[in-house]
């Protein structure tokens, strides 16, 4: 099992999800809306849209 954690949007959330990518449980459940993803037990697991800006750990070096 492996937990994920997102920090990001209006509700930050933590996930716990199975080896086979499906979600086993959330802490805020969200159903699908206008086509966005869904956080729902035994859905599987897709990780937010990009919001086109550096990840944390990135400096935007290229070496």
């Amino acid at each position: 099992t492996i937990l994920i954690c997102e920090f990001i949007g209006r509700q930050p959330n933590a996930l716990l999800v199975k080896p086979d990518g499906r979600i086993l449980e959330c802490l805020h459940r969200v159903p699908a809306t206008d086509g966005g993803r869904a956080l729902l037990p035994g859905r599987p697991y897709a990780p937010p849209p990009s919001m086109g800006k550096l990840a944390p750990v990135d400096d935007g070096s290229d070496g």
